[in-house]
């Protein structure tokens, strides 16, 4: 890596292709723990989780501390509507949760992105909704996201590298759960994740 005395004697041309070559080689990287991640939970059982009881009101502040000074164009609002606690795996249950915030931010061309974490109980089931102010999902697409290596053409989501595995991600935390997850969205107003337990 170059230090900063190096950078300064170097023309501009090659200071700019060091640092393109830095940061692409930071998204690879980055690309290939996500892979390792999915694959390392696609081979969990329910027997490999470590349930623990979890405030859900902690666990949304707890998140949403992560995010703080990350980005100021990031507003984080909560709606708890029921307070609860879950018997899950935490780590786990984090993981997706900040995998459907880091889809809320990611597939958003609002300058403000807006992601509200909500919580209520209904019908006996606990509910946990991502919801954001993103570009939408179309309706013939919703059956698919769910599914390994899928992906919403480019031209829609309007770039975007990954491997399309961060939603197949969030269901198989969900299975292992035994729950189930669902969403609703509307183009250019966004979309609602709800992690039903």
């Amino acid at each position: 890596l170059l230090n900063e005395n190096d950078k300064d004697n170097l023309p501009e041309i090659v200071r700019k292709s060091a640092s393109s070559i830095y940061n692409q080689g930071k998204k690879l990287a980055a690309l290939v723990d996500n892979l390792i991640d999915f694959v390392s939970i696609e081979n969990l059982k329910n027997s490999d989780l470590k349930i623990s009881e979890s405030n859900i009101e902690e666990l949304f502040m707890e998140i949403i501390g992560e995010y703080q000074n990350k980005d100021s164009n990031i507003i984080f609002k909560t709606a708890i509507l029921d307070k609860f606690s879950l018997n899950v795996d935490r780590e786990l249950i984090k993981k997706a949760l900040k995998q459907l915030i880091d889809n809320g931010i990611k597939f958003n061309r609002s300058e403000q992105k807006l992601i509200i974490l909500s919580a209520q109980i209904k019908d006996n089931k606990k509910m946990i909704s991502v919801g954001d102010n993103g570009i939408g999902i179309p309706g013939e697409e919703i059956s698919k996201i769910f599914n390994k290596f899928y992906q919403i053409e480019a031209s829609f989501t309007g770039q975007v590298e990954g491997w399309g595995l961060g939603l197949a991600l969030v269901k198989k935390i969900v299975s292992l759960h035994n729950g189930k997850v669902f969403v609703k969205s509307q183009i250019d107003r966004g979309s609602a994740f709800t992690i039903v337990l």
